[in-house]
């Protein structure tokens, strides 16, 4: 009785640790431009609206991987 439910959790868990790595490598890649975009984000709406919106994006799909992974 493996075979079924053990490979789709298997794959499940397999994806969720590959995009827990690109949720933490995307965090780790914005605190890089976090100073110009912030500087950015002083004089322009959109850039301020995109830099809310990346920050957000990156977040919950760290908090859903985190959630799925437990």
């Amino acid at each position: 009785m493996f075979f079924p439910t053990g490979l789709v959790a298997l794959v499940i868990t397999l994806i969720s640790a590959y995009a827990t790595y690109q949720s933490i490598t995307s965090m780790v890649n914005i605190k890089k431009y976090e100073s110009k975009a912030e500087k950015a984000a002083e004089w322009s709406n959109t850039a301020r609206d995109r830099l809310w919106a990346t920050r957000y994006t990156i977040g919950t799909g760290f908090a859903s991987v985190s959630t799925a992974m437990s």
